[in-house]
């Protein structure tokens, strides 16, 4: 079974059919209302389009019904404007809080702040790395504001340009098989040295049971996770998700959807509800994407059949 199949490229699906034994079948799981794999491809999303072949999972349960969430992201799936509640804090619920572009960055400081930034389950969902709302930016700030006292005073420089210090939430971003690190798996800095002329962290990713010693040619691998891009953030969750709403060309009914389901219980986003208007008038971002994969609908059997899907949220 592979699940977010939603996300697999068509190199990587060519690969796990190539090492399947013959008359093996394959269970794909996925949304295809999600974001399209970052790779060529959209075969998971032509093989759902087949109901002979599709089971549609109705039951959500990421998320409850009373949190709000299922509600606004079927809207989303639809393109229509959801309904929010008001933002009071800590609270299930999926709410919008309108300001400037130019003060998104300041709002989404003190909301995260009010929240209770990362240890207790809040991240933040940006469309882009750079400006006022971007990852960069935020992380920056954040990194400022969730300093513990008892932290030594110096930071670990990273390779790119960024500073850790403990408390810090962090991604891994590639595949390590020998250690059974992944690319997106998110963890907490929990030491670092109290010598400013050494570089390593050590680092608890969700999960294990100890912390992981990464030394100096990790940090390449490494970045911080307050804020994080929908595409980094695909497939994994948290119970508060802070979303930034700014115009961008990424911003459409998927990224939307995708950005909003990754919370379990509470969503606050936060900017320029004009914007999201438009972004849901947008088409899907599988749509504009050409393939040539064409699955044959109608010409097979159940006895034919070597792959199964399932789609839902």
């Amino acid at each position: 079974m592979l699940d977010e199949a939603s996300m697999i490229d068509l190199p990587t699906l060519h690969a796990i059919l190539r090492h399947m034994p013959e008359g093996a079948r394959l269970l794909l799981t996925g949304d295809a209302a999600q974001l399209p794999p970052i790779g060529f491809g959209l075969v998971y999303h032509a093989l759902v389009s087949d109901a002979q072949i599709t089971a549609n999972l109705t039951v959500i349960h990421r998320q409850a019904p009373e949190s709000g969430i299922p509600t606004v992201s079927a809207a989303i799936r639809e393109r229509r404007m959801p309904l929010f509640t008001d933002y009071q804090g800590v609270a299930d619920g999926v709410s919008f809080v309108p300001c400037e572009s130019g003060l998104i960055g300041d709002v989404v400081e003190r909301i995260v702040l009010q929240l209770g930034g990362y240890s207790n389950g809040v991240l933040v969902v940006s469309p882009t790395k750079k400006g006022p709302g971007g990852v960069d930016a935020l992380n920056a700030r954040l990194h400022e504001q969730f300093r513990p006292s008892g932290a030594p005073a110096h930071d670990i420089k990273g390779f790119n340009a960024q500073y850790y210090t403990i408390g810090d939430p962090v991604m891994w971003l590639r595949n390590d098989y020998s250690r059974g690190l992944f690319n997106g798996q998110i963890g907490q800095v929990k030491s670092i040295p109290e010598s400013s002329g050494e570089r390593w962290l050590e680092v608890l990713f969700d999960g294990e049971s100890s912390p992981r010693t990464l030394q100096l040619e990790d940090l390449m691998d490494l970045t911080l996770a307050h804020a994080i891009t929908c595409h980094k953030l695909q497939g994994s969750q948290a119970a508060r998700v802070v979303v930034p709403i700014y115009e961008s060309r990424l911003l459409d009914p998927s990224w939307v959807y995708t950005a909003i389901t990754r919370a379990e219980r509470q969503v606050i986003l936060v900017g320029d509800l004009a914007v999201l208007r438009q972004a849901l008038k947008r088409p899907w971002t599988s749509e504009n994407r050409q393939v040539g994969f064409a699955w044959p609908l109608g010409i097979h059997s159940d006895e034919d059949l070597t792959a199964g899907c399932c789609s839902g949220s």
